[in-house]
């Protein structure tokens, strides 16, 4: 995934829910990868001096989760960009079986391009 234009979001969404949106940031330039959660984008992504570390989504990354776990009452899951582990996220939800994902883009100006390519769902 990629933003062709100077400014927008773009990332996944699970279980069809605002809780477990993951992506960048809708400003221009570098940004760190952001979970939205509920009220605001925080960042998911940080280096060892617990500083967030920021990529440019103008060039085409790769965005992974794994589901870790789920009990009914919560559910984890874990990050990755570019193959790189990114951090874990903890939601709380009802559901135990990620049955939904899907790919989002948002902008605050009209006209902006994004580009999804090779989406791939791996399952056990």
């Amino acid at each position: 995934m990629r933003r062709l234009s100077r400014e927008g979001s773009l990332g996944m969404e699970l279980f069809d829910s605002d809780q477990l949106r993951v992506g960048g940031d809708l400003t221009p330039g570098l940004s760190p990868l952001k979970a939205w959660n509920g009220i605001t984008w925080v960042a998911v992504s940080f280096d060892e001096h617990g500083q967030p570390v920021a990529f440019n989504w103008n060039k085409t990354h790769t965005l992974g989760v794994r589901f870790d776990s789920a009990d009914g009452q919560r559910a984890m899951f874990s990050y990755y960009l570019d193959g790189h582990y990114m951090g874990t996220w903890a939601v709380r939800t009802g559901n135990t079986v990620l049955d939904k994902i899907g790919v989002y883009a948002q902008s605050k100006t009209p006209g902006a391009v994004v580009e999804f390519d090779g989406l791939k769902v791996y399952a056990r």
